[in-house]
């Protein structure tokens, strides 16, 4: 199986002015950035290829990939995310699937000040998932993500990976 999915993340959250112009002037200023503030082109694909009835092995890739600065002159950072799997179906109903995933968060930028020196990560992690069928077209889902590898690419302290839990449900159309 194979689907490629394009789409458009929207300019919602809150972004911020320069925070380095805001900083040298001696102004209260913020550095984190809730969003981009633009329309940004995302890319998705998806690739399942399978080995009998039971097992298969799949792979995930997806890209946002911001074109231009919002208007306080910041342009968020390319992301892009990369996710090998093993999947396993014991039941017509039950699936799951063991793999890694790879984030990859390249430099933001601002118009005045250039590249923002404490942007850029590359992430990875050992992830577990479990999907069950409740019904003909509705699937419960848990995700479970653990750090193995973080490399921050900014000159100070940022963000360290940190163990995660998703829980979702979904309708297929």
């Amino acid at each position: 199986m194979l689907r490629i999915s394009l789409g458009l993340a929207f300019p919602t959250g809150d972004t911020v002015s320069d925070p380095w112009v805001l900083g040298d002037g001696g102004h209260e200023h913020l550095h984190i950035q809730f969003g981009n503030g633009t329309f940004d082109p995302l890319i998705d694909l998806y690739y399942s290829f399978p080995h009998n009835d039971k097992w298969a092995s799949s792979l995930f890739t997806k890209a946002r990939l911001p074109c231009y600065e919002n208007s306080k002159g910041y342009r968020g950072s390319a992301e892009i995310t990369v996710s090998p799997r093993l999947n396993f179906r014991p039941t017509s109903r039950l699936s799951l699937a063991a793999g890694a995933t790879a984030n990859y968060l390249g430099k933001s930028h601002w118009k005045k000040t250039g590249t923002d020196p404490n942007s850029g990560a590359f992430l990875a992690y050992a992830s577990l998932s479990a999907g069950y069928l409740l019904g003909q077209s509705v699937t419960a889902s848990f995700n479970l993500q653990l750090p193995l590898y973080t490399e921050l690419f900014g000159e100070e302290d940022g963000l360290e990976g940190a163990p995660s839990i998703g829980l979702s449900v979904s309708r297929q159309f």
